[in-house]
């Protein structure tokens, strides 16, 4: 009786949120503006007009103003009810797969998913996904609330590389190649490939994107293709290379933002010294992203990722962890909701930390994701106010969050790199039902 009561109560709060999320995204919300750009395919006009990266807007690639067609055709409260549940579901989907990663390679899904649902409460694998949620909560539940496609690209996304590393390498590259053109954002995964040799997966990326670049102008016209994809590398693209260093916006939460931020808030009273400081600022961007590739070619080394190596591990999965967080990191513009990618890094911490044992090197993991759970969710407006929550951004409150998620990753990197090759999963005697 108390289980059905639990469903019950779930269920009811899902069916609350769905309501008030479909009203509201249907007059406002970031997934409009993927609407507005299936719209605007239709009628000849310009997805990209009035969009920037520093003013937002639509910024994904024009496969995606494509996809959003049928969408665009609906009533837009249908539109976005189809999207929210698009979403929720991509949610489930990426919670699954980073399980499924960390799990045993040969797990089939089906199984698995009824195996861990019959025994939910009981497995060890239950506090970590319980402990993922929690910490990971604003992330996701920030993106559900705008309708950002983040969700579903990384559940895609990482469903490639599940794909990949199971020896589905033209599947996998093809699904991969679909989610960069949708978004660059997920392009730090071509890094994790190419360090494990993946080069037949490699190749269907590279032939699925140009495939879909073509696809599209059989329903838009050849020339209408290329204008579209003109539009995205001189909104996006160009922009992105070119003022990589500039953009210093206060929700800003990328590294090279916090160096600019913090580099204008020690000189604020000088504003030559700070005009000339941000001349060199850029230097100061350049050694940090030269630092974090030192950091993933240190391990890339330390690691044996140079030899050939068969199947997943647990070095596999923190290197991954550590690509993507250092791509979300490192790109031009970072939004708090792109850091929902940390889901994965979340739970791959947590568990290896788990599965390790006592010891000051769990205890430190422990310690850095309870912190970067605070710098990212005590942070809310919902505590502190709009005003105190624009304070928290300005001093990369969020960033500095990510970055000890970060230190966690390398952790507990170190220690699988000490040890003899691990694999993936737990052993049958520490694994759970």
């Amino acid at each position: 009786m108390k289980k059905w009561l639990v469903v019950f109560v779930v269920a009811l709060a899902f069916v609350a949120f769905a309501v008030e999320w479909v009203e509201r995204c249907a007059e406002r919300g970031d997934v409009l503006r993927y609407f507005e750009a299936g719209e605007a395919v239709l009628t000849d006009g310009d997805p990209y007009a009035g969009s920037s990266l520093a003013l937002s807007g639509y910024l994904c690639a024009p496969f995606f103003a494509l996809v959003m067609v049928p969408f665009a055709l609906m009533p837009r409260v249908v539109a976005a009810s189809l999207w929210f549940v698009f979403n929720f579901g991509s949610l489930i989907l990426l919670f699954s797969v980073s399980f499924y990663l960390l799990e045993s390679p040969a797990v089939p899904m089906a199984p698995w998913l009824r195996r861990k649902l019959a025994n939910l409460g009981r497995g060890k694998w239950n506090w970590v996904l319980v402990a993922t949620a929690v910490v990971s909560a604003r992330l996701w539940w920030d993106n559900l609330g705008s309708g950002q496609i983040n969700v579903p690209l990384w559940a895609f996304a990482f469903l490639s590389v599940y794909f990949i590393q199971r020896g589905k390498k033209v599947t996998g590259g093809a699904l991969l190649g679909a989610a960069v053109l949708a978004k660059l954002m997920a392009a730090p995964i071509l890094l994790y490939l190419l360090i494990r040799r993946e080069y037949r997966a490699l190749l269907s990326v590279v032939i699925a994107a140009a495939v879909l670049c073509l696809a599209s102008a059989v329903f838009v016209g050849w020339s209408r293709n290329v204008d579209l994809n003109r539009r995205w590398y001189e909104v996006v693209l160009r922009p992105a290379v070119v003022e990589y260093f500039y953009y210093t916006l206060d929700r800003n939460e990328s590294v090279p933002a916090a160096v600019s931020a913090y580099n204008k808030l020690f000189n604020r009273g000088d504003l030559t010294r700070f005009l000339y400081l941000r001349r060199h600022s850029r230097w100061v961007n350049a050694a940090t992203m030269a630092l974090f590739a030192s950091v993933i070619a240190f391990f890339v080394v330390k690691c044996g990722f140079i030899k050939k190596r068969a199947g997943p591990s647990a070095r596999d999965n923190l290197l991954l962890s550590l690509i993507v967080l250092t791509g979300v990191l490192l790109q031009p513009l970072t939004w708090l909701q792109h850091f929902v990618v940390a889901i994965f890094p979340y739970m791959a911490v947590l568990y290896y930390a788990r599965r390790r044992g006592p010891g000051g090197a769990r205890n430190a993991c422990y310690a850095l994701v309870a912190l970067s759970f605070a710098a990212h969710t005590l942070t809310t407006a919902d505590i502190w106010g709009t005003a105190t929550e624009d304070v928290f951004f300005r001093l990369k409150i969020v960033t500095f969050g990510m970055l000890l998620l970060y230190a966690a990753v390398v952790i507990q990197l170190f220690a699988a790199c000490r040890r003899p090759r691990l694999p993936a999963a737990l052993p049958a005697s520490e694994g759970g039902e």
